[in-house]
């Protein structure tokens, strides 16, 4: 019994599937290989920005919270200046009076005293 020379598997045709598979295979291969690479290069690129943003927008923050807290103390500290400033007018005015009643009192006395002799 003999088979058919058209049901036969030809050896080109085979070959030559093989060899156009493995050719698509390559071309495959390469063309994954340079979109990984440029995805990996696109990735790098965004980490390092992020990072340099981060770096920049640090500081910053850090002044901006920083300028948040002496806000408050900057006029805490005005307000005890003011009132420190206040007092110690109030007492260098008590003092002003209680020396020009001290001073006149003195002279009152020496005036009387001087009349008396």
């Amino acid at each position: 019994m003999s088979v058919h020379p058209r049901l036969l598997p030809r050896q080109d045709v085979v070959s030559r599937n093989q060899t156009e598979l493995l050719q698509q295979l390559q071309y495959r291969r390469q063309r994954l290989e340079i979109a990984l690479d440029c995805l990996f290069a696109e990735k790098q690129q965004k980490l390092k920005h992020l990072s340099l943003r981060l770096h920049n927008q640090h500081p910053q923050a850090q002044l901006r919270i920083q300028q948040q807290l002496i806000t408050p103390l900057s006029h805490r500290l005005q307000q005890t200046l003011r009132h420190h400033w206040q007092k110690q007018r109030k007492s260098l005015t008590a003092l002003s009076m209680r020396l020009y009643k001290t001073r006149f009192h003195y002279a009152y006395n020496n005036m009387n005293s001087d009349l008396r002799d």
